[in-house]
């Protein structure tokens, strides 16, 4: 069975919270890169194709769904959501 972490008897209660709390970072980490992802590929689309194409385009509602569920869970996990305000103030247009 594959495992993220091991927790040794006697087990206190810091050690129980510092390893969900470990392991909250990690899913925390995990959905940012799913939300960078979905993100980056809608913000292309979005450059590159106009309005009227993107509604023909099958993958953009379904990219914008998948952008935007990890984006709150990744806000609800994080306790500083500085790297997504970052993110957020990229200026793409002039890459």
């Amino acid at each position: 069975m594959p495992f993220d972490d091991y927790l040794c008897e006697p087990v206190e209660s810091e050690d129980v919270r510092a390893v969900v709390d470990q392991q909250r970072l990690i899913l925390a980490y995990q959905t940012l890169g799913e939300y960078f992802s979905a993100e980056a590929k809608r913000e292309v689309l979005e450059a590159e194709l106009s309005s009227e194409t993107r509604r023909g385009y099958d993958g953009d509602a379904e990219n914008t769904e998948r952008a935007e569920h990890p984006e709150g869970r990744a806000r609800r996990l994080l306790d500083d959501d500085r790297l997504l305000h970052q993110f957020e103030q990229i200026d793409r247009e002039n890459l």
